[in-house]
C-alpha cells in the first residue's frame, strides 16, 4: 500500500512555502502513538504530545536531522529515507540512537502550527 494513501487530508503530505529571503520549506507532521513531530526536511522543529496538545519546548530532537526511518521485517531492519506508514525516525544524537514509536498517520502542518516554529511567518 502506498504509505500516501492513509495519511490524514490529503494525499500530498508535504507543504512548500516560500520563507523570507526566498528559501523553499518542505513541511510535514509525523504522528506516532502519543505523539507529533514536526518537520522540515530531514529535521525536527516541534514536537507536541497528542493526547494534550502541549508543545515540548526542550524535546530532544528539536534541532536535530533524524538519520533515517527504520522497519523491522521477520528476518531484518530496513532503513528507509523517507518517512512512511509503520516506520519509525530513527535520531543519533551525541552517539545516542533515539527511536520514536512506529509512525500512525501524516499530514500538512496547518498555518497555526507553522507560526508556532517560524512565529514571523504572517497569515496573509
Amino acid at each position: 500500500m502506498n504509505p500516501d494513501s492513509r495519511s490524514i487530508g490529503q494525499p500530498t503530505y508535504r507543504v512548500r512555502f516560500t520563507m523570507p529571503y526566498g528559501l523553499n520549506v518542505n513541511l510535514q507532521v509525523v504522528y506516532t502513538e502519543n505523539t507529533e513531530y514536526h518537520l522540515q526536511g530531514r529535521v525536527c522543529v516541534g514536537v507536541r504530545d497528542r493526547n494534550s496538545r502541549t508543545w515540548i519546548a526542550h524535546h530532544q530532537v528539536i534541532g536535530h536531522s533524524f538519520a533515517g526511518v527504520l522497519r523491522r521485517t521477520r528476518d531484518s531492519i530496513e532503513t528507509h529515507d523517507e518517512p512512511f506508514m509503520g516506520g519509525r525516525l530513527w535520531f543519533v544524537i551525541a552517539g545516542r540512537d533515539i527511536l520514536t514509536s512506529p509512525i500512525v498517520a501524516m499530514r500538512q502542518p496547518t498555518l497555526d502550527e507553522i507560526q508556532h516554529y517560524y512565529p514571523s511567518i504572517e497569515s496573509r
